[in-house]
């Protein structure tokens, strides 16, 4: 019995129940994580950035 099957007995749930909330799981941790390096490649392709030295010229204008 694989260690899938042995949770799916285990807690009276399917196989593909417990495949599907390990996927799930997956994503929300380390995939949201590449999901989120995906959004901000597509964040600059687009021009939606902003120049690192204008933020921190404007940092030292706001702190003083």
């Amino acid at each position: 019995m694989s260690k899938i099957e042995a949770i799916a007995e285990a807690t009276e749930h399917s196989v593909d129940w417990v495949i599907s909330r390990a996927v799930k799981i997956y994503l929300l941790n380390e995939g949201g994580e590449v999901l989120n390096s995906i959004e901000g490649r597509n964040q600059i392709a687009r021009g939606e950035f902003e120049d690192i030295d204008v933020v921190i010229a404007d940092l030292d204008r706001i702190v003083g």
